[in-house]
């Protein structure tokens, strides 16, 4: 199973800060350059409760310019965000985050027509072993989050995710 750090390891560093919300846009210049082709990255796009226009669009010439589309996955709560990146360009690999359960996942994926989504990434308390199955046999990976103990983790990994989202290095 694939543990993918959480805010850049936040239990290391403080989060959600002005100092960190700065760095992150020199912080993914910056990254980009240093990450192996081979290692998948998971971008969050934070345009949520605040509103940053042009987001889209300089994440996707940062991911192009640095050939980093591909082994990239950009997610965010704000979905309108995730398609309008979509728009841009079709091949960015785009997972969604929720919190709330779905009550017809397929319907909400057709919204995104004519794209695809990549992934989905549920808060952990949401994932059910069927619908995993399911959601899987659909083409996505499954990613929840914020798994940061290692019975969830172990739970979630007997449930069949694909990877995990920690702000810890969970020892299995």
């Amino acid at each position: 199973m694939l543990w993918i750090a959480h805010r850049g390891l936040s239990s290391q560093a403080p989060e959600n800060t002005f100092p960190a919300f700065e760095q992150a846009i020199e912080s993914l210049e910056e990254v980009l350059p240093l990450i192996p082709r081979n290692m998948l990255l998971n971008i969050e796009m934070k345009n949520i409760p605040s509103f940053s226009e042009g987001m889209e669009r300089q994440l996707n010439a940062e991911l192009v310019k640095h050939n980093r589309v591909k082994q990239t996955i950009v997610s965010s709560f704000d979905h309108e965000s995730l398609y309008r990146l979509k728009q841009l360009n079709p091949a960015v690999n785009i997972g969604l985050l929720f919190q709330l359960r779905v009550v017809n996942m397929d319907a909400y994926l057709r919204l995104f027509s004519p794209f695809t989504v990549h992934s989905l990434h549920p808060h952990h308390s949401l994932v059910r072993k069927e619908e995993v199955g399911d959601w899987q046999a659909r083409g996505l990976e499954v990613y929840p989050y914020t798994v940061n103990n290692s019975a969830i983790a172990a739970n979630m990994e007997a449930i069949g995710v694909n990877g995990i989202i920690s702000d810890k290095k969970i020892k299995g």
